[in-house]
């Protein structure tokens, strides 16, 4: 019985290894908004990162306690911005803009060094008959295989509708700020999935509640 007990053990063992090997372990989430206005103006935003804790759901308001500093570039290529936060929101973390140019948007990579979790994205721009398509993308991984292969498929799902949801927020809050006019989007963005964090990280990110100082710059 004992025996019997170890095989079946170990079998399923081996199914879970060699089938995480063959599972994926990325994700692509990404999310777009119309705005009605020229390339440049939205670029004046989105490469000023004195500007993200306003409008995206990385937000004063979401976490009342989180201190920014920005450093490097004032914008574009080369400005950095790191935060530290509540454990249980923002958590610590630093963004880089490692591409910028008026014609395409901008290029990040983003750390939150507490759980030593790295991933990309791009705020993009594209031509629309109203002005500017922007597109919100983010990549990364969910861990190493083989676990990171069963994670995609546990919250994969779940995943991207948490991140879409938030981008989608973001980028309303980027077309009010920019065109100057409220949208039909709700005020507050909706409460993230356990779990999600920022537009990068599958851990939490929104906006709701009181506001705190204006970040510093070092």
């Amino acid at each position: 019985m004992l025996k019997t007990l170890i095989f079946v053990l170990s079998t399923v063992l081996v199914l879970f290894l060699v089938i995480g090997f063959f599972l994926p372990n990325d994700y692509r989430v990404e999310s777009s908004v119309v705005i009605a206005a020229e390339r440049q103006k939205v670029y004046d935003v989105v490469s000023d990162l004195e500007t993200w804790p306003d409008w995206t759901t990385w937000s004063r308001e979401f976490d009342p306690k989180c201190k920014w500093t920005f450093e490097g570039a004032r914008t574009g290529a080369g400005a950095v911005m790191r935060w530290e936060g509540d454990p249980e929101r923002l958590r610590t973390g630093e963004l880089r803009l490692v591409g910028a140019a008026v014609d395409r948007g901008v290029d990040y990579e983003l750390l939150f060094s507490d759980k030593n979790f790295r991933t990309t994205g791009s705020i993009a721009f594209a031509d629309d008959p109203q002005g500017v398509r922007v597109t919100w993308t983010n990549e990364g991984e969910l861990g190493s295989k083989p676990i990171g292969g069963w994670v995609k498929v546990l919250i994969g799902s779940m995943l991207d509708r948490t991140m879409s949801g938030d981008f989608k927020t973001s980028l309303d809050r980027l077309k009010v700020r920019v065109e100057g006019k409220p949208t039909d989007a709700p005020a507050d963005p909706a409460t993230p999935a356990a779990g999600s964090s920022s537009p990068t990280e599958p851990s939490a990110t929104d906006t709701s509640g009181s506001s705190s100082p204006s970040p510093e710059k070092q």
